[in-house]
């Protein structure tokens, strides 16, 4: 993936022209300071046909129309948060609860999407155990992975996306009980358990097959 700058500035309309100049076939382009649909539709038409777009959303006008930035083509297949500029743009820290709107706003438009939701980067590289805290708490607003600056970063990311072998075990029983329901309403240690819930212990378990294969993680 490579990131280019933002397309409202003159080091973005470069990258442009380089991406073009390179001839690439395939790959993703990662743009920041996305603000509206209307910029990948422009972005469209910019960059070579080939190559898939990763939406960072990063800004107050990003955050409200997330949806519509998600929706704008086939050819995003993913959306990023990015935090630190927009809590600059808000004036507070990029703390958790400064920003746990706008990651809901994110980790929504890629759900009703279906597209995977990237968490910001945890920008302490010396602390990877509030690293590894907050990419499992992205995980449970629905993201789907976390950005990393620095190598040394992506055990304690991968251990928060991978699901223990409690969970496994659980969705594994889980399926087990629906089935012999014959997928009617079942029970399973005295909770009822619906088709909903019996989605989620399929994702957990493709997940946890995803990332324990040789190429998975995050």
């Amino acid at each position: 993936m490579v990131r280019i700058n933002s397309l409202r500035t003159l080091d973005g309309l470069r990258d442009i022209l380089a991406l073009n100049e390179a001839g690439l076939r395939s790959g993703l382009v990662a743009v920041p300071k996305v603000g509206s649909a209307e910029e990948i539709d422009l972005l469209l038409d910019l960059v070579p046909k080939d190559l898939e777009i990763v939406a960072q959303i990063e800004t107050l006008q990003g955050v409200r129309n997330a949806a519509a930035i998600a929706a704008a083509s086939l050819r995003v297949c993913a959306i990023m948060f990015g935090g630190l500029d927009l809590a600059g743009e808000l004036g507070v820290p990029p703390g958790w609860e400064a920003l746990l709107q706008a990651r809901l706003a994110v980790a929504y438009a890629a759900a009703e999407t279906r597209l995977p939701a990237l968490d910001m980067p945890f920008p302490d590289v010396s602390n990877l155990e509030e690293c590894g805290a907050e990419a499992a708490r992205a995980q449970t607003l629905g993201f789907t992975a976390k950005m990393a600056i620095h190598p040394t970063q992506l055990p304690a990311i991968h251990d928060a996306f991978t699901p223990s072998a409690a969970d496994v075990a659980w969705a594994e029983r889980l399926l087990e009980s629906f089935e012999r329901a014959g997928g009617g309403v079942a029970l399973l240690d005295g909770k009822m358990i619906e088709r909903p819930v019996v989605r989620n212990a399929e994702r957990l378990l493709t997940k946890a097959r995803r990332n324990s294969s040789p190429a998975g993680g995050d």
